[in-house]
C-alpha cells in the first residue's frame, strides 16, 4: 500500500497559499509548515525580482 499526502506550496515572501491564493496568518503558517514546500508567487516574483527591460 502506498501512502500519499498533500504538500502545501506557500510563498516564502508573502505566505500566500498557492492552492487557495489566500495569505496565511502566522498561526496558520506555523501549523502547515511541516507539510509545506516554499516557492514564490507571481506577484512577489515580479516585485522582488523584476526583469530589466
Amino acid at each position: 500500500m502506498v501512502e500519499t499526502f498533500t504538500v502545501d506550496v506557500i510563498c516564502a515572501w508573502c505566505k500566500k497559499d498557492k492552492n487557495t491564493g489566500r495569505q496565511l496568518t502566522d498561526e496558520e503558517y506555523l501549523a502547515v509548515n511541516s507539510t509545506a514546500s516554499h516557492g514564490i508567487c507571481p506577484e512577489c516574483s515580479a516585485k522582488h525580482f523584476p526583469i530589466p527591460s
